[in-house]
């Protein structure tokens, strides 16, 4: 697509940042979103953090002036690249746009027109509702901040933060006024919150406008075992601080707020990962493993007894028979697309650490009045989410290398 004509320039222009770092299997669809657009008069700038999977060819094919790339050779942090697009902000509006992520043909069009609006002149962030998809990029379900246009003051978004989850959205969700972008200059802090403490400082400008529709499809990814322990320290410290910045009271409350909102938030996050088509797969490929494996465990101990061996030796060898039996079929069933290397250590400490919750759960029911067939039922479910669980985050976690290519949200290696 050659330069837009003359007529659209007097548009308001929109500058468009892409961070991005290995992203050659999306950001095709990214920009050729931008170049869908109703609106026309944009720029595009690819800051590109020493990508080597062929993002940077990938980009310079589209032989359109209004789209730049600058290459960095150096591996920035994703702060450091995020810093470098704010730098490019310029025209009236500009926008963050993740490299694996897609607009609405209408999304600038839309955005731009409610901001020019008499009522929303102190607006300066405009946000939608936006599609969640799959790594695939299969659409999931659409998530916002209400179902009507409203606007929200820098307080209102801090108690839905703290009730709720995000109610702004991800960077490709938002469109900033550039004058506020010009007079935040504090740097970006945080990994996984780095956007929304972003949208809390720009916020601090002026108001919040969200537009009731959906005008972006944020591609979710996946993390690894250690992953999820560190970006729940940050979902943490994250809740402490804005509730202790704006909700004064006794220091364990907030405290303790902190933990159980960021415990709250970052469970239903990973929760939606397993939503996609590959995670459905694994956890029916669990519970049918799970079925096999009882079957083989009570016939080791029906073998076992025939043979003459007292019940409490024959439970023990139907025990070793059926952990022997779990670990082989996870590795080659459930989890064959994971590493195996180092995981057998981790699984025995599971089984430990499984049968402590079993008896812990099935125990507390039976304190509270239940009977013990009752107890053991109900028990089940919290047994088998802490089991795979503990398989999926821990045991056959996902290492770096296994890491779905090309979302570049949650992988430690990737820095965009």
């Amino acid at each position: 697509m050659n330069s837009p004509p003359r007529s659209v320039e007097t548009a308001p222009l929109v500058t468009i940042a892409i961070p991005s770092k290995n992203n050659a299997r999306t950001i095709g669809q990214t920009i050729q979103s931008l170049l869908n657009q109703t609106h026309q008069h944009w720029t595009l700038t690819v800051c590109d953090n020493a990508s080597d999977d062929g993002t940077q060819a990938i980009v310079r094919s589209f032989k359109d002036e209004r789209i730049t790339l600058r290459e960095d050779n150096r591996d920035l942090s994703m702060r450091e690249n995020w810093q470098r697009c704010v730098h490019h902000a310029g025209g009236e509006f500009f926008q963050l746009l993740c490299a694996d992520d897609v607009l609405h043909p209408r999304c600038l069009e839309k955005k731009i027109r409610e901001a020019g609006k008499p009522d929303n002149t102190g607006c300066v962030l405009f946000t939608s509702n936006r599609m969640i998809t799959s790594v695939s990029g299969r659409s999931l379900f659409a998530i916002g901040f209400s179902r009507k246009a409203r606007h929200a003051t820098h307080r209102d978004v801090v108690n839905h933060i703290v009730v709720h989850a995000n109610p702004i959205g991800d960077p490709s969700t938002v469109l900033i006024r550039t004058v506020a972008v010009a007079h935040e200059t504090r740097p970006f802090t945080g990994r996984l919150t780095v956007d929304i403490d972003f949208w809390l400082r720009l916020l601090e400008q002026g108001n919040l406008c969200h537009l009731p529709e959906t005008l972006s499809y944020f591609r979710m990814g996946g993390v690894t075992g250690t992953q999820f322990w560190r970006h729940y320290l940050e979902y943490t410290r994250f809740y402490q601080t804005t509730i202790k910045s704006h909700f004064r009271g006794a220091k364990l409350l907030w405290y303790y707020c902190g933990y159980v909102c960021a415990l709250v938030s970052y469970t239903v996050r990973q929760m939606l990962y397993v939503v996609d088509q590959a995670g459905v797969q694994r956890i029916i490929r669990f519970g049918l493993t799970g079925i096999f494996n009882t079957l083989v465990s009570y016939t080791a101990y029906v073998v076992c007894v025939w043979l003459g061996l007292a019940y409490y030796q024959a439970l023990i060898c139907s025990q070793i028979v059926g952990t022997i039996n779990n670990y082989i079929t996870f590795s080659l069933f459930v989890f064959a697309d994971r590493s195996r290397h180092g995981t057998v250590p981790l699984y025995l400490v599971g089984q430990v650490l499984i049968y402590g919750v079993s008896v812990l759960s099935v125990g507390t029911l039976i304190r509270l009045g239940l009977g013990p067939y009752l107890s053991g039922f109900l028990a089940l479910p919290v047994i088998a989410t802490f089991s795979f669980s503990f398989e999926n985050f821990v045991v056959f976690r996902r290492s770096r290398h296994d890491t779905v290519p090309g979302t570049g949200k949650d992988d430690d290696t990737i820095a965009a």
